[in-house]
């Protein structure tokens, strides 16, 4: 920022120089030891500020953040050479725009609007304190009559509960009175259901030995069965047997063969059902005396 556009009319810097570096302060950088660390470099410090930022981040947007920017540089520089002075505060005017610059009246007007602004928030702040305050009375004045209501009915069921107490002593009785009658039918109904089921026991037990007997008998009885069935399995009586059945499905035939010169299958079937062929001296007459 060209300084002829802008220029700061005051600037406060409030310090302080410990007395334990004073003597120290003063031999290394004289009597004028603030001139040095502080008016001069205070000049410096705002044309790096002002070079670091557009006009209007200096007249507007950054203005605010001024003081403690100049105030922090000055401190640092001060303490890196241990000069022992403290910066309490530093304070800058508005800095002046010349009439001759054409945005001075714009930000005038983006000034007199920022303050504008600050009022207005100022005043909604208030009138949200108003409310606030408002709505706390309010909710006070509420939670009183809450507390009244509740005491209301407090006392009101405190009442209620010494006529529920007389009530209920009758209605204990009673229920004494009901639950012995009630202990006693159900005890009856317990012995009925007892005999029942003691006699439903018997039956099932009875019929358990019944079908037991049973079951021996008839294991007995195939046992005795299968016994003679092997005994009577003879290789005479298969023969037999099969001879037997041979000559019942000839005989339900439409065609019987009659002779000694019996076809060659039926020979073998003789053959193969007897063994031998020389203990059968006439097939056609075993066949014809078995028809």
């Amino acid at each position: 920022i060209n300084a002829e556009y802008m220029g700061f009319e005051k600037i406060e810097v409030v310090n302080i120089l410990d007395v334990e570096s004073a003597q120290n302060t003063v031999k290394l950088y004289g009597l004028d030891y603030d001139k040095l660390w502080i008016f001069d470099k205070i000049h410096h410090e705002i044309n790096q500020f002002c070079s670091r930022h557009s006009l209007r981040e200096v007249y507007i947007d950054k203005f605010d953040t001024l003081d403690d920017a100049l105030q922090s540089a000055l401190q640092r520089d001060c303490d890196a050479f241990e000069t022992g002075i403290h910066i309490i505060a530093v304070r800058v005017t508005k800095p002046v725009i010349p009439p001759s610059v054409s945005v001075r009246q714009s930000y005038d007007d983006v000034a007199r609007k920022e303050a504008e602004l600050l009022v207005a928030a100022e005043e909604q702040q208030m009138l949200t304190q108003r409310a606030e305050s408002h709505r706390r009375q309010t909710v006070t004045a509420t939670e009183k009559e809450a507390e009244i209501a509740v005491m209301k009915a407090q006392k009101e069921k405190d009442i209620s509960s010494i006529r529920v107490h007389q009530q209920t002593a009758e209605e204990v009785s009673q229920a004494k009175r009901d639950a012995a009658v009630s202990l006693i039918h159900q005890q009856t109904i317990t012995r009925e259901l007892d005999g029942q089921l003691q006699r439903a026991m018997m039956d099932d037990k009875m019929h358990t030995v019944r079908e037991k007997c049973t079951a021996d008998a008839l294991h007995y009885r195939l046992l005795l069965e299968s016994e003679g069935d092997r005994k009577k399995l003879t290789p005479n009586f298969l023969r037999y047997k099969l001879i037997t059945e041979f000559a019942k499905a000839l005989g339900d035939a439409q065609k019987t063969v009659v002779g000694s010169n019996l076809p060659e299958a039926f020979r073998n079937f003789v053959q193969a059902a007897t063994g031998d062929m020389k203990d059968l001296p006439d097939l056609g007459a075993f066949l014809l005396e078995h028809q």
